[in-house]
């Protein structure tokens, strides 16, 4: 199967900072569900733009 994943946020164009910030967090799980979206031997595309502003990010 291809799947395409989108990590979400970026580093210039920031989700939400608290207890946790966003954004380091979303890398984390993304980067997990590439690995073992691989593992189980499906086509991952990953579609993460670059860091970007929030105007063009949308």
């Amino acid at each position: 199967m291809k799947i395409a994943v989108r990590g979400g946020h970026n580093f210039k164009a920031k989700g939400a900072i608290g207890i946790i910030d966003e954004t380091i967090e979303n890398r984390k799980v993304y980067k997990a569900l590439i690995k073992y979206l691989s593992i189980a031997c499906h086509n991952v595309i990953d579609v993460t733009p670059g860091d970007s502003d929030v105007n063009t990010d949308l």
